[in-house]
């Protein structure tokens, strides 16, 4: 077999940064902050092949939020760089081998011959040493969570939930790769503060094997106002929109003259996003620019210590979340407090045996799951509860068990958002969904970029919760709109 150091292929100094990380030993953590195309993923799989190759028995697991998506992204991207590691078909592509050429290239330099691969399991293990890859996905959250390996990667982990992450880093003995492009506020943000943690941060113009077409695309969504020469304050963005590039008073560099250029086009073509170049083409966290709520936080204490009536809003969720959140009003603000999240599958699945058939054989089977997580959150009775009404048998369940249960009277949609934003909101600091979803619930918008009078469906089982209480207070002249 080949020593490592004679295995040859295309690498970025985002591989570079990766992988002098790993070997220093020093982080459990590393996260991987960027830009599309920034090449985080193939310098991943090099990272992961040459550890693997010089270590063996060595066990890895790659992880997204679901086996198919895992499998029909990362893993068909895995066997696309093992089958040409040094960018023969770009190569090809470009005039710069021929056919010939590149079959030869691609028999002789494929690192494919050093595993073999089970299909069925899509699992891969190395010829020489019995290192092994699986590829797989948060479908059977229990399943990942008992998971043991030397190496993890978390692949784009928007909806991974941190009690995941904990439990697959105490399975994990080496270190965890965890790669991402910042849309939104995450729990990685507090394991960044620790000691063994390292933050990489690239964006596209570190790759320099970006195919053209992405870079092209990227490129298209940057607008006037982040133009190097107004985010290094040279001159005002109402300026520049006036600025006469032919004269260039100010003596504009060539680059920056293409970029103003570029960037008035993509103005005048209105493929311009801030938000779409923070995210895709810098790789930062931005704000959605249709966002509906803009939220603040409390602690947990200061919400106990409001004295005022509560409620329960309940939004039913079988394998969707079951969200349950508790809220209280006082003088024009809304406080809301998290409960529950995990559907009711996701319990389930986590309950031993013994448990379920206990649960069962003392409730109503179908919907025992419901009794056992309203005992388990130790809910007063007394307090009035609002659930969805799309099952009633649910709510009835409730009832015979005494709980005050009522089903909400649903308003529209938009009048819900316009009454919340009439309010003054806080979330509980331990309220992790509730502070995704308010800011990731945005309008829609037409085919021509325009807002509609409309929300998309979606990031809204908790924000449901919030709505009927607030409809019920508003009914009940509690809350007072003029």
């Amino acid at each position: 077999m080949k020593k490592s150091s004679e295995i040859d292929f295309l690498a970025t100094k985002v591989f570079r940064n990766i992988w002098e990380s790993v070997q220093s030993k020093k982080y459990k953590l590393i996260v991987e902050e960027g830009s599309s195309r920034s090449s985080k993923t193939w310098s991943n799989f090099q990272v992961l092949f040459l550890d693997l190759y010089e270590n063996p028995f060595t066990t890895c697991t790659i992880l997204r939020d679901t086996q198919k998506s895992c499998r029909e992204i990362v893993e068909v991207d895995w066997v696309k760089w093992l089958s040409d590691p040094k960018g023969r078909k770009k190569e090809l592509e470009e005039g710069k081998i021929t056919i010939q050429e590149f079959d030869v290239f691609i028999k002789e330099e494929n690192l494919l011959k050093y595993f073999l691969r089970n299909k069925t399991n899509h699992t891969w293990t190395m010829v020489h040493n019995n290192s092994f890859i699986r590829f797989t996905g948060l479908d059977d959250e229990d399943d990942a969570m008992g998971m043991t390996q030397d190496i993890c990667w978390i692949n784009e982990p928007y909806k991974f939930s941190h009690e995941v992450y904990k439990q697959l880093s105490q399975r994990t003995s080496k270190y965890i790769l965890f790669d991402w492009n910042p849309k939104q506020d995450h729990w990685v943000n507090t394991e960044k503060k620790k000691e063994n943690t390292i933050t990489l941060y690239s964006t596209f113009k570190d790759n320099p094997f970006c195919p053209k077409e992405s870079r092209i695309q990227i490129l298209s969504y940057q607008p006037l106002s982040e133009s190097e020469v107004v985010i290094n304050e040279l001159i005002s963005i109402s300026d520049l929109k006036k600025y006469d590039l032919e004269k260039n008073e100010l003596n504009f560099t060539k680059k920056q003259v293409n970029e103003i250029l570029r960037c008035n086009y993509n103005e005048s073509v209105k493929s311009a996003s801030a938000y779409h170049w923070h995210v895709y083409g810098l790789g930062k966290k931005s704000e959605k620019p249709n966002r509906i709520f803009h939220w603040k936080e409390c602690t947990v204490e200061e919400f106990e210590n409001i004295s005022t009536t509560p409620y329960i809003g309940i939004d039913w969720g079988k394998v969707d979340p079951f969200a349950i959140v508790k809220v209280k009003y006082h003088d024009g603000r809304l406080f809301v407090h998290e409960l529950n999240y995990d559907s009711e599958n996701k319990i389930r699945e986590r309950l031993k045996p013994d448990e379920l058939r206990q649960i069962m054989a003392s409730n109503d089977t179908e919907n025992g799951i419901v009794s056992y997580v309203f005992s388990k959150l130790n809910i007063d009775k007394n307090i009035l509860m609002l659930c969805d009404t799309n099952r009633p048998e649910k709510g009835a369940l409730l009832r015979q068990r005494g709980y005050n249960v009522i089903p909400a009277v649903k308003p529209s949609i938009m009048e819900s958002i316009e009454l919340v934003q009439s309010l003054d909101v806080y979330y509980t600091n331990t309220s992790t969904n509730i502070k995704i979803e308010q800011e990731n619930y945005e309008y829609k918008v037409d085919k021509f970029g325009d807002r509609e009078e409309q929300a998309i469906d979606e990031w809204n089982h908790s924000l449901d919760c919030i709505r009927y209480i607030s409809h019920y207070l508003r009914i009940k002249g509690i809350i007072k709109v003029l």
